[in-house]
């Protein structure tokens, strides 16, 4: 097999990218929340003020999660 270097940043982005794609693929199975709604103003990294998390596929309900400083 042949090493493959990889930037650091590039690799980070791939293992994020794997662990939000395993989440929606296995969201249908559920036991996997998700962020589904997002509120308030966006600060210098990019995050709002809320984001609304749903505990499992399916549900009709969810929790909010504010920022505090």
């Amino acid at each position: 097999m042949n090493d493959v270097q990889v930037p650091q940043k590039e690799y980070d982005d791939l293992i994020r990218c794997k662990e939000i794609l395993s989440r929606i693929v296995n969201a249908e199975k559920g036991n996997v929340f998700f962020i589904c709604g997002e509120a308030g103003e966006i600060d210098n990294n990019g995050l709002p003020d809320t984001v609304f998390i749903c505990p499992s596929m399916g549900l009709d309900w969810n929790v909010a999660y504010s920022k505090s400083k």
